[in-house]
C-alpha cells in the first residue's frame, strides 16, 4: 500500500490528509454526519467506491503540453476512451 511518510514529493500527501491518523497503507476511514431530525426510520445508506485511472484535472494539465507528440497522441487515445469510472466496491446498510 501507499505510505505517505515515504512518498516522494511529486505524489506526497498534503493538507489535512497528511495529519489523518487512519489514512495509511492505501486506505482511509471516512465519516459522514447526516441530520435526520424530522425523518422517520428505517434509513438505507448505500456507498460506492469508484475508480478512475486518470482524473479530469490531470488531463487538463497534461493538455497544456499538447504540442508534444506523445502528449498529443495520448490525448487522442484518451478522448476516444470510455471514461466511465469502474465500481470497485459497494455497501448497503439499513438502520432501523
Amino acid at each position: 500500500g501507499f505510505d505517505k511518510k515515504t512518498a516522494s514529493t511529486d505524489i506526497a500527501v498534503y493538507g489535512r490528509a497528511n495529519e489523518d491518523p487512519n489514512f495509511v497503507g492505501g486506505s482511509d476511514q471516512v465519516h459522514y454526519r447526516v441530520n435526520v431530525k424530522g425523518h422517520k426510520r428505517p434509513f438505507t445508506i448505500q456507498a460506492e467506491l469508484l475508480y478512475s485511472p486518470i482524473s479530469y484535472n490531470f488531463m487538463r494539465d497534461l493538455n497544456n503540453d499538447s504540442a508534444l507528440p506523445l502528449v498529443s497522441r495520448f490525448s487522442g487515445y484518451y478522448d476516444k476512451a470510455d471514461k466511465a469510472p469502474v465500481m470497485v466496491a459497494t455497501v448497503k446498510q439499513t438502520i432501523r
